[in-house]
């Protein structure tokens, strides 16, 4: 048998599927999709919004990368603690937040959904808190590599049997 055990089979896909991440991922770095001639830059890699670097972060295996937030932690509570505490001196939370974020300079929308985000933390509001989320997207994650595992070896155990059947015949 030219291929082997089905074990010699998948680790040889397993490898070339290696081979074609390192390719691509060494094809990007030397010609990346999002050059400044093709989005709104200033020229200097940042987007045209106050303190974001852009930029990104690669994932633990290095398959994919990940967008680098425009605001840090310590931003996103500050302004909420903000609009929680200060609500009070607007006509409404909405008010509140559009004022506070005209001052840090984010979109009225984006602290709106950060304000929610941490009422639903608190427990203010219905819907997943932020662990939650971070859960669903790992046990999302989680399935999709299964799934794509399942196809593998549903295509490996299809090319084997075809194998088997060709040898049978030929015999």
């Amino acid at each position: 048998d030219k291929h082997g055990t089905p074990v010699d089979f998948l680790l040889t896909a397993k490898r070339d599927l290696d081979a074609a991440k390192r390719f691509f991922r060494k094809a990007l770095q030397d010609q990346p999709l999002l050059s400044p001639d093709r989005i709104g830059t200033d020229g200097a890699g940042t987007l045209n919004r106050p303190g974001f670097s852009g930029g990104s972060n690669s994932c633990e295996d290095g398959a994919m990368t990940k967008r680098t937030p425009p605001y840090s932690p310590e931003v996103r509570e500050r302004a909420v603690r903000m609009v929680l505490d200060h609500q009070g001196e607007h006509g409404s939370q909405y008010a509140a937040i559009r004022s506070i974020a005209a001052k840090i300079g984010c979109s009225g929308e984006t602290l709106r959904n950060w304000v929610r985000q941490a009422e639903r933390d608190q427990g203010v509001r219905a819907g997943p808190t932020t662990d939650e989320r971070e859960r669903i997207k790992a046990l999302e994650r989680e399935v999709r590599e299964l799934r794509q595992a399942n196809e593998i070896l549903r295509k490996a155990s299809a090319y084997f049997a075809m194998a088997e059947l060709d040898r049978r015949f030929r015999s």
